[in-house]
């Protein structure tokens, strides 16, 4: 139960740069901090499941075991963030999932479903369980049709040049684009 200690000297003092604790079975304690060249890399598990590194450019955290990569927080929440001023994304512990461009919120989870601000570009947007339930489509046109028990007799509003709104297929109003 004896520790292996590696002592230097720092201008005169002596500095323990690592301890080898082996009662916690052989645990490094490192008195500050672990450097890698560029492409070195830190690999962890029996097989070298899961490494970390940076290349000279950009940096990786790669799993390349059997399992999922797990990120795991018993604080407020994870955030990612570009440098120290700006969230990219955050995910809050029983909470909001916030999507950021540019450190402006664009999407964020909701207890009761999600919020977007700014537009939503998309070929085929679906609400509800299926395409018959409620189609929005928004390439010129806009088409709704809100079909709460989707029995196909919903209410729809249309908007191409004109629109048109019906109610179980039958039209109640339309606006023309002349007036």
């Amino acid at each position: 139960d004896k520790d292996i200690t590696f002592v230097g000297n720092d201008g005169g003092a002596a500095v323990t740069a690592l301890t080898l604790d082996m009662s916690e079975g052989g645990v490094a304690n490192f008195a500050k901090h672990v450097s890698l060249p560029d492409a070195g890399q830190l690999r962890l598990g029996a097989s070298n499941d899961l490494s970390l590194y940076h290349d000279g450019n950009n940096s990786y955290i790669v799993e390349e075991g059997t399992g999922i990569l797990s990120i795991s927080s018993n604080g407020t929440g994870i955030d990612i963030n570009k440098g120290t001023s700006e969230y990219m994304g955050r995910f809050i512990i029983d909470g909001a999932v916030e999507l950021y461009h540019n450190n402006g919120k664009k999407l964020e989870t909701t207890a009761t479903g999600v919020t977007v601000t700014g537009a939503i570009g998309a070929d085929n947007f679906i609400m509800g369980t299926s395409s018959a339930s409620g189609v929005m489509y928004a390439q010129h046109s806009m088409f709704f049709n809100i079909d709460s028990d989707n029995d196909s007799t919903g209410q729809q509003i249309s908007w191409r040049k004109n629109a048109t709104t019906y109610n179980g297929g039958t039209q109640l109003m339309q606006l023309k684009e002349n007036g």
